[in-house]
């Protein structure tokens, strides 16, 4: 079914959490806000025509019909969803550091991850929803994460699965994988895939199929749990 840009938009912003550094598209795509802002504002800046300019200025319609008219013209290019998400969401929240969160430990392979997983759940029919979890603490100690919840029926026993995946960046330039599955009868059952496990999907070993059949080895640990 075919959407419209703004029931686009309008889904994206529901995708996101009050802190969120993370944009997700329904079709799957994960955009870091402060990269997509940059380079949304970036493409806007190509279009310079006064009465654009003053348009662009008369709000969030007139941004709206002013880039819509400037991409029609061939003024500037078309942004991607989660670029118009990020340019509306403004500099401050979408360019604002992340204070608790160490600048050497920035997340780049949970979030590239995090996107072969959403694509993996969504190949199988099962719900998958993204939030980025990296600001949040606890007392002195944190480990900045990438939160996945998944939910969905399980393709042989019939039964549902309520899970949770948190994906953060090692030292070591590999990820660590804490998977949690949610029971009907109130239990709940724990897994984890080291940063050991992972090393060879995320630096490309030969023989082991790289970000994509990791997330494939993720959707299928969280389904067994």
């Amino acid at each position: 079914m075919k959407i419209t840009r703004r029931q686009l938009r309008r889904l994206i912003a529901e995708a996101l959490d009050e802190g969120s550094r993370i944009i997700v598209a329904p079709d799957g795509e994960a955009e870091v806000a402060s990269d997509a802002y940059q380079s949304g504002t970036a493409k806007d800046s190509q279009t310079t025509h006064p009465k654009l300019m003053t348009l662009r200025q008369s709000g969030l319609a007139g941004q709206r019909q002013a880039r819509q008219l400037a991409v029609t013209l061939d003024m500037q290019p078309e942004l991607t969803a989660g670029e118009e998400t990020a340019v509306e969401m403004g500099k401050q929240k979408a360019m604002a550091p992340d204070l608790k969160f160490h600048n050497e430990l920035p997340g780049t392979k949970s979030i590239e991850l995090s996107k072969y997983i959403k694509r993996e759940c969504q190949k199988r029919g099962f719900v998958c929803s993204v939030k980025d979890l990296r600001h949040k603490s606890s007392g002195d100690y944190y480990t900045p994460f990438i939160k996945m919840s998944i939910e969905g029926v399980h393709p042989l026993r019939q039964e549902t699965i309520n899970a949770e995946a948190f994906i953060n960046d090692s030292w070591t330039g590999s990820v660590e994988i804490q998977m949690r599955a949610y029971h009907q009868d109130g239990t709940a059952r724990s897994g984890v895939l080291t940063e050991r496990n992972t090393a060879p999907y995320i630096s490309g070993a030969p023989g082991y199929g790289g970000l994509e059949a990791l997330a494939e080895l993720v959707v299928d640990a969280v389904s067994e749990l």
